[in-house]
């Protein structure tokens, strides 16, 4: 394993810390704004993962796979702002 994957593994592991899930392991979906279940779950990158973007864990969110998938590389605005997350994390939405 690559010194750049240990540090993306690393930076993966402090999001998902940082970042947990609702009390039914839920988080919500960057993407669409949907919960998504933490076994069907990737961490992706809002904008590319290029230099310092790679494990900049402000520029992670947590997505649907097929969400992941089909946005590509391409930057999609999030449907659901970081403020709406946190509240529906603490209100178990």
């Amino acid at each position: 394993m690559g010194k750049r994957s240990k540090i993306w593994l690393k930076t993966r592991k402090e999001f998902l810390e940082e970042n947990r899930p609702d009390h039914a392991g839920f988080f919500c979906c960057g993407i669409c704004g949907l919960p998504v279940h933490y076994t069907d779950m990737e961490v992706d990158h809002v904008e590319g993962r290029l230099g310092e973007r790679l494990v900049d864990k402000k520029n992670l969110q947590a997505t649907h796979v097929l969400c992941n998938r089909l946005k590509g590389s391409k930057k999609v605005a999030p449907k659901v702002s970081e403020t709406e997350k946190e509240l529906r994390r603490t209100l178990d939405l």
